[in-house]
């Protein structure tokens, strides 16, 4: 059986550019005869045929049988690298039996340290996992429990544990003593919330809250309104009252009645 020659990409494509070339010369060479051009182009043009041709066959013959020698000598290596391997492993097990002897224990321990931490590597994932509540109040103490949240009821502070309004802010000042008629009707409201029920919408809790001992108050924008806390979250709560409502209640505080409603 006939060996076939291997030759690169790169050998096989310098091999046809050359020849390519050496074909184009050779035309023209041809060319320059018929027409009688002058001996001077035909010969230049011959010339450069003859080199490229000669380049063709050197890429070809040459380069193409050390690139085949190459590459059969790097492929018959390859598979023979594993035999000689298992040889030379063989030769040195059979000189060396202690050593081998000696490194066996510790593939062994090797691979049970491997297998404990892949153990331990759960349990610490498990451990990190679990909720823990921390008391500010407590110092170090924690719990690794919750409480769920089902159980915990919400208790509304008594009137008199609300705080007071020290913090007011900048929206809001109390109405002048010219209000004495809705001063007086608002005093008596307060008397009476548990039967009337004044409610204002709290903005972080999105319901309407019961107001407790509410007071009257200014708004920037000249607004009276009634002041209180939420129970629940403890911000602030606005009751705006309208032009009609302060008309009604100072017609009303000049008769001494009280609204029934806000």
């Amino acid at each position: 059986m006939s060996k076939r020659q291997v030759i690169s990409v790169d050998r096989r494509q310098r091999f046809w550019e050359f020849f390519i070339f050496g074909c184009v010369f050779i035309a023209l060479f041809i060319f320059w005869l018929v027409i009688r051009a002058g001996l001077v182009i035909s010969f230049i043009t011959g010339v450069l045929a003859g080199i490229c041709l000669a380049a063709a066959w050197y890429h070809w013959f040459w380069q193409a049988r050390t690139g085949s020698t190459r590459i059969l000598t790097t492929v018959s290596k390859q598979p023979e690298e594993p035999a000689e391997n298992l040889a030379r492993q063989e030769d040195a097990v059979s000189a060396n039996p202690k050593a081998t002897s000696e490194k066996a224990p510790q593939k062994e321990t090797s691979a049970k340290t491997i297998l404990t931490k892949a153990e331990t590597l759960p349990q610490a994932a498990s451990k990190e996992s679990e909720p823990v509540l921390v008391i500010p109040s407590g110092g170090d103490k924690t719990f690794s429990e919750v409480i769920p949240l089902s159980n915990v009821t919400l208790v509304a502070p008594e009137p008199g544990q609300i705080p007071d309004d020290d913090d007011d802010d900048d929206d809001e000042e109390l109405v002048p003593a010219n209000h004495e008629h809705v001063e007086a009707i608002v005093a008596s409201i307060t008397k009476n919330t548990e039967k009337l029920h004044i409610e204002a919408y709290c903005v972080k809790c999105h319901v309407k809250r019961d107001m407790h001992n509410p007071r009257l108050v200014r708004l920037k924008n000249g607004h009276p309104a009634l002041a209180s806390r939420c129970p629940i979250c403890a911000s602030k709560l606005y009751r705006i009252i309208s032009a009609k409502k302060n008309s009604e209640w100072m017609n009303l505080g000049e008769k001494n009645e009280t609204p029934s409603t806000v």
